[in-house]
């Protein structure tokens, strides 16, 4: 089941709330969101919104 900082980091990081980032960066800590996080900053990347 999937909570709210899984379903932010999914999102693009560009497109993220300032409250859907601080979900994300609270919850680094957990490896699901952390994975989570890692894809879309690499999908980001590959189709040009990156700004890692």
């Amino acid at each position: 089941m999937m909570d709210a900082a899984e379903n932010a980091a999914k999102k693009d990081p560009s497109k993220r709330t300032v409250t859907e980032q601080q979900l994300v960066d609270k919850h680094l800590n957990r490896q699901s969101v952390k994975n989570l996080d890692h894809k879309a900053h690499e999908e980001a990347k590959i189709h040009g919104s990156h700004f890692w």
